[in-house]
């Protein structure tokens, strides 16, 4: 889905990634389109993709959930090509695993002038990996553990388990590559967030900080997952303040 201001440009572009839907409910612009809205009335022209096997996209695996970030990096060039874009490095957004795929994002791509990453999933891979597995075992009425028999969803995505795999894990993570990030990062987190603990954007945050990159953090009392009423406007301010600055 791409929202372009009105005039004639060229604009500044912004990559959004949306989070988590099951795949049978999900559809163009889901989990993005508040923030596509107020960014395009703000001047910035957004493209927010389906990733692979969403909506219209082509079904394909999605190993390890790196396929998300695949897309995400091929969409950057094509951004490029759009008529009435600004030439230069996009923004990027994500939210919940949205916002896991724009952290892993700009630790290997340099064409990314600034991101928000917004009540992200893991950044552990592994930890992601437990946090999926239990999370489908509870919805499905399957028993906790791995391995029973059930061909689960979890199981196509993550074909090895951490602990057949530790290095895998390890080398997937984006945590222990952050010194390679050159884009300046802000987080925002709900302190009720009902499925974003503190400690994922908190891992990210420390690790971005002890890398010396440039990083801004914003918690909202007692805001879930996806942000509400005064608190979502005061978060959009921010956001489109922080782009204006880095990449229009």
């Amino acid at each position: 889905m791409l929202n372009r201001p009105h005039g004639d440009g060229p604009f500044p572009v912004v990559i959004l990634n949306h989070g988590y839907y099951p795949l049978d409910v999900y559809q163009t612009g889901n989990g993005s389109k508040l923030a596509a809205d107020y960014l395009a009335n703000r001047g910035f022209m957004t493209v927010a993709p389906d990733f692979r096997s969403h909506a219209g996209s082509d079904d394909a695996i999605n190993l390890f959930r790196a396929g998300h970030v695949i897309d995400t990096l091929n969409l950057i060039p094509l951004a490029h090509k759009l008529p009435s874009a600004k030439p230069g490095k996009v923004g990027m957004w994500g939210h919940s695993n949205g916002g896991a795929v724009t952290a892993k994002a700009i630790t290997i791509s340099d064409q990314i002038a600034a991101a928000v990453v917004y009540s992200p999933a893991s950044l552990t891979i592994a930890e992601d990996y437990e946090f999926r597995v239990g999370r489908w075992r509870a919805r499905a009425g399957q028993p906790p553990g791995r391995r029973t028999g059930v061909l689960d969803p979890v199981s196509v995505e993550f074909p090895v388990t951490p602990a057949e795999a530790p290095e895998l894990y390890q080398r997937l993570s984006p945590l222990p590559s952050l010194q390679y990030v050159s884009a300046p990062v802000q987080i925002h987190w709900g302190s009720a967030d009902e499925t974003v603990p503190a400690k994922w954007p908190g891992d990210l945050l420390v690790g971005l900080q002890a890398a010396g990159k440039p990083v801004e953090y914003f918690e909202y009392p007692g805001q879930p997952h996806s942000f509400t009423g005064a608190a979502n406007q005061l978060y959009l301010q921010r956001i489109a303040e922080f782009f204006a600055k880095y990449v229009s």
